[in-house]
């Protein structure tokens, strides 16, 4: 259920502007810069994408409310937050989130039933603004600066063990976008080796 105080936020989520008030009205403080560093790194994705107005926003909405999913203890953040989004009439959004970093692959992993059934993967535009979701959350650190998938994938073993479906799933996803020409380039420009020209 959407909380009453909070259905003003949720009527405002079909801007970018909007999904960040929502973002930082349910989120506690560490994940919520997370999140603004996801953003950021989706607006420079944008940017090097050629992304037009329309998958551009859809990109920033998503990239604000991919955590969402944290404010349900106990749930898979995936679909705790694309269900949450879903009965906000946001189901372009709940889509995208359902399927960030791997999720299906995921819930496979965890023994739990299929994404696809409840949340179809995302296709067209979207398809292409979930793949960007990916390299922006995986070029992120936990507190928002930018980062590298490597860095990321080191950090979730050291937090969860190598076995972990979270691990498993994250080195799934790096190596789907290390496949395309394309994402390996975009993620290039966006991700912080330590050696990152300006």
């Amino acid at each position: 259920m959407i909380p009453p105080d909070l259905m003003g936020l949720w009527r405002d989520c079909g801007a970018p502007r909007g999904t960040q008030r929502l973002a930082r009205a349910l989120m506690e403080p560490p994940v919520y810069e997370h999140v603004r560093g996801v953003a950021q790194q989706a607006a420079r994705l944008a940017v090097a994408a050629s992304l037009d107005d329309e998958p551009r926003q859809l990109l920033l909405r998503a990239a604000w409310l991919h955590d969402i999913g944290l404010s349900v203890p106990g749930a898979f953040p995936p679909t705790a937050g694309a269900r949450m989004l879903r009965r906000g009439r946001l189901e372009d959004l709940a889509r995208i989130v359902a399927h960030q970093v791997g999720a299906a692959y995921e819930v496979i992993l965890r023994g739990q039933p299929a994404l696809t059934p409840e949340f179809p993967a995302p296709h067209g535009v979207a398809r292409e603004v979930a793949q960007l979701l990916d390299i922006a959350i995986l070029t992120t650190g936990q507190d928002g600066a930018a980062s590298s998938p490597a860095t990321r994938v080191r950090t979730l073993v050291t937090r969860r063990g190598p076995d972990d479906p979270a691990v498993r799933a994250t080195i799934w996803i790096v190596d789907r976008i290390g496949r395309s020409e394309r994402s390996r380039g975009l993620l290039a420009r966006v991700a912080d080796t330590g050696t990152r020209a300006a």
